[in-house]
């Protein structure tokens, strides 16, 4: 009869580890997963950041293209020598350039803080789902070493109950 209780309980404990087993594996798919996903959200990150950079790299012509509209609207330019048409033109480009730079350098600073932002917090998510995904593998593992070792057990239970029950034949 101890035979078949081991055998029964030896039966439940595989089944127990394989459940454990599977649990684990299916925590690892999920830790691939947010990895992924992170990896995913900074690529795209990365492609509007290089968006950003392409509408930036317009705002010191478009900078300098007001600059002139100005400059022209202010000045009747065909009335000027050409050495200070030449200045004021130069002036006008400077001062476009300048302003369109620190535009650009705006728009890319506030990207570069917003971006920021949503990358910590992204990280910060994948690092407490990480975190509990890995407390509880490590929950796993310890109790399928504990089933380990209880197999173990039930199987030189199992054995000596073998033993006890199969008949003894010989001489004595």
């Amino acid at each position: 009869m101890s035979y078949l209780m081991f055998a029964a309980r030896k039966l439940q404990l595989i089944r127990e580890m394989n459940s454990k087993n599977y649990e684990l594996t299916l925590i690892m798919e999920q830790h691939k997963d947010a990895t992924r996903k992170v990896a995913d959200f900074q690529e795209a990150q990365n492609a509007a950041k290089n968006q950003v950079n392409v509408w930036t790299a317009q705002y010191q012509g478009m900078g300098q293209r007001a600059a002139v509209a100005q400059l022209q609207s202010q000045y009747d330019l065909n009335n000027m020598d050409q050495q200070q048409r030449a200045t004021l033109w130069n002036e006008a480009i400077r001062q476009g350039t300048l302003a369109g730079n620190q535009l650009a350098a705006s728009v890319s600073s506030i990207t570069e803080n917003i971006m920021s932002a949503q990358n910590k917090a992204q990280l910060a998510k994948l690092n407490a789902q990480a975190n509990t995904l890995e407390l509880r593998q490590q929950h796993l593992q310890s109790e399928l070493k504990v089933l380990e070792q209880e197999k173990g057990n039930l199987d030189k239970a199992e054995a000596e109950a073998v033993k006890t029950i199969t008949p003894q034949f010989g001489l004595a």
